[in-house]
């Protein structure tokens, strides 16, 4: 490949980012969006309840290919850290990325009526293989790029609320499709034909957007900050860079939060399609109003998380975060459980929108300190160890996502089939316990498992002064 331009120098790079910038940025993020609220909004639920497949093979399938997909996300991200080329570290991978991610959608949700179960699970492993791979293939050096925009402790969480935002417009789109345009026949959520042009419909959006922003943040890749890349052997030197990432104590806590989070919320995400219909009771325009308040809530997530990243260390925020996020997980299904909130589907509505506002303004919020937090924390490992690794930085954040939702789908798949929930659900009725148990799952025990991450957190020391003396530092070294 190339060698690309000289490269800028942190010290010379404007701490200030125009809001031209941050828009065709943010856009990109509209790949992430769609393709991160289709699959655990409606995949899970189309394969066990619409296929037929089991809940320990839906569940394994899902495993295995975020465990390939996780091991690979470091390989992608040093790669992304050291190419050399005429378009870039981070846009070669982008470009390449989207077409078979585009296809790889589509294909997942357009699963043959002939195959047989097994065959299902091979289809569908195989296919989300392609999927995975793809989709990280793009949003790692998406991340990356961000964090190489501006160093300025501030503007990173403004790029971050840019980029947010723009994550939840994207979510409003599989949501919208699904309930208001595609799944709105007799058979709801139960079409199966319907969920193929559904799928390719997001495909096709999710191309066009990604696209654009490919496209149009090009012109920035000769002027961001470029680290010196790896000499001779890329895995010893992958090696090495990730033993220092194990070395590196905010590091550790950071993905230590990321694991217990998504091993939580990934039961939660799955089974939340199977809480809507049998737990709650929801018609299918109950569902349509429920699954429309997500989109809003991470919309106002992104504004209010905004304004707390310029007035709050961000630290306290994620915390705070967390804990609302398991008050209302825990607190909404127990007081259904002890039949505090009778059968009737105005007044669950009336209390579960709002659950999920707060719940998804929580998140939006403490995900924006996050993402800043981790770019912080790479500055710091450059400080320690000498070399800035952005790329392996998403990476390691990626790795624990993945494998953690991983497991959380497993788990979710497991419960099914310990509850003895059926395959058909819509040919005979629900044991009621299965359906308590249901909630339990979905509910008070997730939350139980996302306070682990207050505790965690604890550990994490970098704030605004250590932050603002390690750019210093830095940039002393570079001049």
């Amino acid at each position: 490949m190339e060698v690309a331009s000289a490269p800028a120098s942190p010290a010379d790079t404007p701490h200030r980012v125009n809001v031209p910038t941050k828009l065709t940025y943010g856009v990109g993020q509209l790949v992430d969006a769609i393709a991160a609220t289709l699959l655990p909004a409606f995949l899970f639920f189309y394969l066990t309840a619409v296929c037929g497949l089991s809940g320990f093979l839906a569940g394994l399938s899902m495993l295995i290919t975020l465990i390939i997909d996780a091991i690979a996300d470091p390989f992608i991200g040093a790669l992304s850290d050291n190419t050399r080329s005429r378009w870039g570290r981070r846009h070669i991978f982008m470009f390449a990325a989207l077409v078979p991610l585009a296809i790889s959608i589509g294909l997942l949700f357009s699963i043959p009526e002939v195959l047989s179960e097994f065959h299902i699970f091979l289809y569908v492993t195989g296919v989300s293989i392609v999927l995975r791979l793809s989709y990280s293939a793009y949003t790692l050096p998406h991340a990356a790029l961000g964090a190489e925009l501006s160093q300025d402790y501030l503007e990173r969480s403004s790029i971050a609320a840019y980029r947010l935002t723009f994550n939840s417009v994207g979510s409003f789109i599989p949501i919208v499709l699904g309930y208001s345009v595609f799944l709105t026949g007799s058979e709801g959520v139960l079409d199966r034909g319907a969920y193929s042009p559904f799928a390719w419909t997001c495909a096709a959006l999710l191309l066009g957007a990604g696209l654009f922003c490919s496209i149009a943040t090009l012109r920035l890749r000769h002027g961001l900050y470029v680290a010196p890349s790896h000499e001779g052997n890329l895995g010893r030197a992958l090696l090495h860079d990730v033993l220092n990432l194990a070395r590196h104590r905010s590091a550790r806590i950071l993905v230590g939060v990321v694991l217990m989070f998504n091993i939580a919320q990934g039961v939660v995400i799955n089974l939340n399609l199977h809480a809507n219909k049998y737990f709650w009771n929801l018609s299918e325009e109950g569902m349509r109003v429920v699954g429309l308040s997500q989109p809003i809530g991470i919309l106002l997530g992104a504004l209010i998380g905004a304004w707390c990243a310029r007035h709050f260390e961000k630290k306290p925020v994620v915390a705070y975060g967390l804990v609302a996020m398991c008050f209302v997980e825990a607190a909404i299904p127990l007081l259904r459980i002890t039949g505090v909130v009778p059968d009737n589907e105005q007044v669950i509505l009336a209390l579960v929108i709002p659950g999920r506002m707060i719940m998804y303004i929580a998140y939006m919020a403490l995900l924006i300190s996050f993402t800043s937090m981790v770019a912080d924390a790479a500055d710091e490992h450059e400080q320690i160890y000498g070399v800035r690794r952005e790329g392996l930085f998403f990476a390691g954040v990626a790795f624990a996502t993945k494998a953690a939702a991983g497991f959380g789908g497993l788990w979710a798949g497991m419960v099914l089939d310990m509850i003895g929930f059926p395959k058909a659900p819509n040919e005979a009725p629900i044991d009621p316990e299965v359906v308590t148990r249901l909630g339990y799952a979905a509910g008070p025990v997730a939350a139980a498992l996302t306070m682990i991450c207050v505790v965690i957190l604890m550990g994490y020391r970098l704030d605004k002064k250590r932050h603002t003396a390690i750019l210093e530092e830095l940039n002393r070294r570079r001049v």
